[in-house]
């Protein structure tokens, strides 16, 4: 079931400035396989993040912190085979949230700022 965020979460979310706040959008890739794509596809952009978490000098354990609510959804119903959605991650270590977008509507991608990237949600909510 898609999720878009509320005017009031866009506005938190535009509020949100701190260093190292984490922005990842996945696409949704319909299945060929009983291996699921967009398992595979999150776990690929963790690591990117990741990386470029590791590049900012955080230490393993902040990492860690930032990381571990998106590792938690590989693991849960957020990746059954009948769910065709795009998500948006915002993570901090101080803040998760994330969003059910249309399937066909976001390009994966994984960004670290100040501020989180919003630029695809709000195009995509624009556009609905």
């Amino acid at each position: 079931m898609i999720k878009l965020p509320t005017e009031a979460d866009i506005e938190t979310l535009q509020a949100f400035q701190k260093p190292h706040s984490l922005s990842i959008y996945t696409s949704y890739i319909a299945p060929t396989s009983p291996n699921n794509p967009n398992r595979i596809q999150l776990k690929n952009l963790l690591k990117e993040a990741r990386q470029l978490l590791t590049d900012e000098k955080l230490s393993a354990r902040e990492i860690a912190t930032v990381l571990q609510p998106a590792e938690k959804l590989l693991d849960g119903d957020e990746f059954r085979v009948n769910h065709r959605h795009s998500l948006a991650l915002f993570m901090h270590h101080d803040f998760f949230v994330y969003y059910r977008l249309p399937a066909e509507e976001t390009a994966p991608s994984v960004r670290i700022d100040d501020r989180f990237n919003l630029q695809p949600i709000i195009e995509l909510i624009r556009t609905n």
